[in-house]
């Protein structure tokens, strides 16, 4: 009959396999984990970014189809409210604030998505300023030359609004602050 010889190290193998299963099993739970956080870090900067696209595309709209009578009928501190449509969905806010004669405070809010982890908003504000050109209109004729202003053949210059011949409705004639021709020594405001 043989002899076993019988050893202190039973189960070691056991024990090792158990702790390599462990050690995979936590490493797939990391990768798992990193993944899903790139995974979420990516789609909320998507969403900012839509977010953003919204607000810009919100205050260009506004700009591009600018409403003449917000200049006439705004006062300073008035606020007035736009929402443009947006093209591929979101909202999109646009509060315009007139500060002075000739400058708006322009603050757009983007908004899209619609679930507790799948939405973005985001801010942007300008600053607008009305650039309206200042014309110096003399007379009807505003001449800067040395000699006189002379007339010859059949030109005729009255100083008196009048319609031509063959033209109509276009507005009451009368006299006017000055509209007779200026030479550059009689050229100031009438």
């Amino acid at each position: 009959m043989p002899v076993t010889h019988r050893s202190e190290e039973r189960g070691v193998a056991l024990v090792t396999a158990l702790l390599v299963v462990v050690l995979v099993g936590a490493l797939i739970l990391g990768v798992f984990a990193t993944s899903l956080s790139d995974y979420r870090i990516g789609r909320n900067m998507l969403f900012q970014e839509r977010a953003l696209a919204a607000a810009e595309y919100g205050q260009n709209d506004v700009v591009r189809n600018w409403n003449t009578s917000w200049v006439a009928a705004m006062h300073p501190g008035d606020v007035t409210i736009q929402t443009p449509s947006l093209p591929g969905g979101g909202t999109d806010t646009v509060r315009l604030t007139r500060l002075n004669n000739s400058t708006f405070w322009m603050v757009s809010s983007g908004a899209v998505g619609s679930g507790v982890q799948t939405q973005g908003r985001r801010r942007t504000g300008i600053i607008v300023r009305l650039n309206t050109p200042t014309l110096n209109v003399l007379g009807a004729v505003t001449q800067r030359l040395t000699h006189t202003l002379t007339q010859s053949g059949s030109a005729y210059v009255s100083g008196v609004d009048s319609t031509p011949p063959g033209w109509a409705g276009c507005g009451p004639t009368g006299p006017e602050a000055t509209p007779t021709p200026r030479t550059s020594c009689t050229a100031r405001r009438g």
